[in-house]
């Protein structure tokens, strides 16, 4: 039997894996115009992603920038439609060149950057906060914005891979966060990223809510999106041999010493890392699921709410040895509160999240 029709040789296939992962990660690079300092505060940040503050240099960039920002300025929800055919061999060949560089960039945003898989998606503003001492094996506790009391400014954006935006079709939900290490809003920062991911191949919820992510997600099976991930597969793995799995040690790492960062097996003293993450999303008291809704409209706050109070809440939760939701070994640790979301420009055309590399 073809692997191509067996649902579990596809899934341990690598090159296929490491394709998918590249969805939530790779993908968000072309193509990209005039970098960014690397170096960003929180409110220029904010500002790119919920005040339109920074427009493309190019003109060529600038007449399209206008057709989309006017979709966006009319309040509709961007359709971006992404399909295997997009992957020409030229892209593939520009994906690549992009692939080593975002693995190599601490940039925040682009004056213009297209999301050729997860197009479609809803940013957010916020705080990420640890609340609990959670230890290792040999009892260390984990340092870092993984610490205790540890609390930093927070954007994130969460988004869907293809064009199943709507309930009932099969999402594949996905979510980059970017901490800053500081609550000091015009800082000038180096970010760290994650990002997790629930099935790959997607999966049919009531819910955006009933999506919990993890930086080691499932593979999953869907026959459509077979060829999208044998197609950039082999780009991603040349790029980074653990292709499957996007660590979060940098997140230990911050606050103790720049240059102290954990890269691939190599320890780097003081900092103290779980190996895996899940983030999972909070459904709002006296949620009402509504069938075929956008899960950008599902998410976002609404006027009344924001008036309340209310914001879009994740728990967080590390461990050495789960790696999937359902796996026992979780141990929460803290959470993520944000009180702004918006559907913007900045947040699906500019908005950066570098890509923490595991080797």
């Amino acid at each position: 039997m073809s692997c191509l029709t067996n649902p579990t040789m596809m899934s341990t296939n690598p090159n296929f894996k490491a394709g998918l992962l590249s969805i939530i990660t790779a993908l968000s690079l072309p193509f990209l115009t005039t970098q960014q300092a690397a170096a960003s505060s929180y409110q220029q940040v904010y500002d790119v992603v919920f005040n339109n503050s920074l427009n493309p240099e190019t003109e060529a960039d600038n007449q399209q920038a206008k057709q989309e920002r006017a979709v966006y300025q009319s309040g509709q929800l961007p359709a971006y439609q992404v399909t295997s055919s997009k992957f020409t061999k030229a892209v593939r060949e520009q994906l690549a060149t992009r692939t080593e560089q975002t693995l190599n960039q601490d940039v925040d945003y682009y004056d213009r950057l297209d999301k050729l898989v997860h197009s479609n998606g809803i940013c957010m503003a916020g705080t990420w906060e640890m609340t609990e001492d959670v230890k290792n094996s040999d009892g260390q506790s984990y340092t870092g914005m993984f610490a205790k009391e540890a609390k930093s400014l927070f954007i994130g954006r969460l988004s869907v891979a293809l064009s199943d935006t709507k309930q009932g079709e099969y999402q594949a939900f996905g979510m980059a966060g970017k901490i800053f290490g500081t609550d000091k809003a015009n800082a000038n920062v180096t970010t760290e990223n994650f990002f997790v991911a629930d099935v790959l191949t997607g999966a049919k919820r009531d819910s955006v809510y009933d999506a919990p992510m993890t930086n080691n997600p499932k593979v999953g099976f869907r026959f459509n999106v077979i060829s999208l991930g044998l197609k950039i597969g082999p780009i991603f793995r040349k790029a980074d041999k653990e292709a499957t799995m996007r660590p979060v040690d940098g997140i230990a790492a911050m606050g103790i010493n720049a240059n102290n960062k954990t890269i691939g097996n190599e320890e780097k003293a003081g900092v103290v890392s779980p190996k895996y993450m899940m983030i999972a999303p909070v459904k709002p008291v006296n949620h009402v699921i509504t069938p075929g809704i956008d899960f950008r409209n599902e998410f976002a706050l609404t006027p009344e709410e924001k008036a309340r109070g209310i914001t879009r809440d994740f728990e967080v939760y590390v461990s050495d040895t789960a790696n999937k939701p359902e796996d026992s070994g979780w141990q929460h640790i803290g959470h993520i509160k944000a009180d702004k979301t918006a559907v913007s420009y900045g947040c699906d055309r500019q908005l950066h999240f570098a890509h923490p590399k595991a080797s």
